[in-house]
């Protein structure tokens, strides 16, 4: 009697504890939004440059990627990223007029190939970002450059969702992006929502004109 109540009782307790890391488990950001406030600072040399300030919203449906960037200034760009056929669209208003600029994969991927390969290194801290606790850590890349970021082990992002993180496994929340001229963009989550998003949200606009990037140079000279 006293065997079987034990043996029960072992049952139960690995029951809970299997739960409890099925409640823990990492879950892929596959369609929501998540919103950073950005600010950008100019090279240390530049003496008299302002700093600018805005938000970097993205939006993911499965392979479809929306990357928005809006500034004070007025400064607006829009990114749509389809990871499945690897095309990109940067959205463009000169005038009154729209274009859809197509990208280059191979601009891209060789944009993106100085990042790979890199290694996350966990750091000491954790903080609140976004309601979500994060750790901090540094990303220490192949060509010995670094940067310090804070993420969530709740989630991980999809495939292409951030260019110089290619195959993070982790959600980054506070980043730096580091120019070769010295500006810094700092990204710091203030919003992250896993909610369904419309299909429109990726399509390029039907007032929009489709040109190459090299057609768009040509166009706009």
């Amino acid at each position: 009697m006293i065997y079987r109540l034990l043996c029960r009782f072992v049952l139960l307790w690995a029951f809970i504890f299997a739960s409890s890391l099925q409640l823990k488990a990492q879950q892929v950001f596959s369609e929501g939004r998540i919103v950073y406030d950005v600010t950008i600072d100019p090279p240390a040399n530049q003496e008299g440059v302002q700093q600018y300030s805005g938000t970097y919203t993205v939006t993911v449906k499965g392979k479809h990627i929306r990357r928005e960037l809006n500034m004070d200034n007025g400064f607006n760009s829009v990114l749509l990223l389809n990871t499945e056929d690897n095309s990109a669209y940067s959205l463009k208003k000169a005038g009154d007029k729209y274009y859809a600029i197509e990208l280059d994969p191979s601009d891209r991927e060789k944009e993106q190939k100085r990042y790979q390969g890199f290694t996350l290194k966990e750091e000491c801290c954790s903080i609140s970002i976004a309601g979500m606790n994060t750790l901090k850590g540094t990303v220490l890349y192949t060509d010995g450059s670094s940067v310090e970021i804070y993420y969530s082990t709740d989630w991980q992002p999809v495939t292409g969702l951030f260019d110089r993180f290619p195959g993070m496994q982790v959600m980054p929340l506070d980043f730096v992006y580091k120019g070769e001229d010295g500006l810094r963009t700092h990204f710091r989550a203030t919003d992250m929502k896993s909610e369904p998003v419309e299909n429109a949200a990726f399509r390029i606009p039907r007032n929009y004109r489709i040109l190459s990037h090299k057609d768009y140079e040509e166009l706009t000279r």
